[in-house]
């Protein structure tokens, strides 16, 4: 289950936040897609290939 659970929640966190600045931007909601969602999506994505190196590499295909 670990595999992408924390994945999931910073990527869930971060659609939160972004899904209503698109639809009713106002500067609370920017500063919170800026300095909370953006880096919610990177933490997501980097966990998300750093796990996906590890399995591979578990597999021994890299």
């Amino acid at each position: 289950m670990r595999k992408v659970f924390i994945e999931s929640l910073f990527t869930i966190v971060g659609l939160l936040i972004t899904i209503p600045y698109m639809f009713h931007p106002t500067p609370v909601l920017m500063f919170l897609f800026v300095f909370v969602a953006t880096p919610c999506f990177i933490v997501a994505i980097t966990l998300a290939a750093i796990e996906i190196f590890r399995d591979l590499r578990k597999k021994e295909l890299i």
